[in-house]
């Protein structure tokens, strides 16, 4: 039972390196390279987290909006994968996290989230895409 609430109290204190802005930590953040930016939110791609499979790839995004979002959401870390071929994309997991880096909700893509998107030129995913695909 101690186990359950240490587990439950270390889930609502903040991670910095989920932070926003990213904070410092004794051990080391995931190196986020921004990918796209508008108005209500940046993208960051983590490159060392690719994983290639035939003509698909996964990778992990951190998304920053500019202000808080649905339940105080202020990032979210979220898992996708990309077809070159079919030039599409689908959510496979999302974790967000509120303004200290604490976790407000941990879960894979809902059955409507999942489904594969197409990416439009200029859109998010197809910047992820034209970087990870082979020319």
């Amino acid at each position: 039972m101690i186990e359950l609430l240490i587990g439950v109290a270390l889930l609502q204190t903040g991670d910095p390196c989920h932070a926003v802005p990213q904070g410092q930590t004794a051990r080391s953040c995931p190196l986020w390279r921004s990918a796209f930016r508008n108005a209500r939110f940046e993208i960051f791609a983590n490159p060392a987290s690719v994983v290639r499979t035939g003509g698909t790839f996964e990778i992990s995004l951190r998304i920053v909006y500019a202000a808080d979002v649905v339940r105080r959401t202020r990032s979210a870390v979220a898992r996708h994968r990309y077809d070159c071929a079919a030039r599409t994309s689908v959510m496979l997991h999302i974790t967000t996290y509120d303004a200290a880096g604490a976790v407000v909700e941990d879960r894979d893509a809902l059955s409507d989230e999942n489904a594969p998107l197409p990416a439009p030129p200029g859109s998010p995913s197809a910047v992820q895409l034209a970087a990870y695909c082979p020319r």
